[in-house]
């Protein structure tokens, strides 16, 4: 599959999540809901982004450091057993597929792989992170 093909096909998995968002509301990760008000949502996704630019502070090497840098949110979009199972990472990168977070999107999403990791028992073997700019524009994801 070319790169068109790679890049057609990521954004129609970036508007299937989009549909999962409207049929599932998100819950919170270790306690905490993100349900209700969207002041208290935008907190606890903006929380969580805090604590996982903290773990790539301490774990992640230089280039994971700077990518993940740019995150300003991390949102549950589907969960199994409490369990994340697809997830939205979002940035402040602008330009979508042709500006600058295409490269580091892909630090991003196996910075997130190894956080999730560290943090969950047991994590599913299926789960999908997805990065986005700040427009909302698709420029990368990956596997977890």
């Amino acid at each position: 599959m070319g790169t068109m093909g790679r890049a057609v096909a990521s954004a129609a998995v970036g508007l299937l999540i989009i549909g999962v968002v409207s049929a599932n509301a998100p819950t919170g990760h270790g306690g905490a809901t993100e349900a209700g008000s969207g002041a208290a949502r935008s907190t606890g996704v903006a929380a969580r982004a805090g604590r996982f630019k903290a773990f790539v502070n301490r774990h992640g090497t230089a280039p994971q450091k700077s990518a993940v840098s740019h995150v300003t949110a991390v949102e549950w979009i589907d969960e199994r057993d409490g369990v994340p199972t697809a997830v939205d990472v979002h940035t402040d990168f602008t330009g979508g597929l042709t500006g600058k977070g295409p490269g580091p999107s892909r630090l991003i999403a196996t910075a997130f792989a190894h956080w999730i990791h560290a943090h969950d028992s047991p994590v599913t073997d299926d789960g999908l992170v997805t990065v986005y700019d700040t427009d909302g524009d698709l420029i990368g994801g990956g596997n977890f």
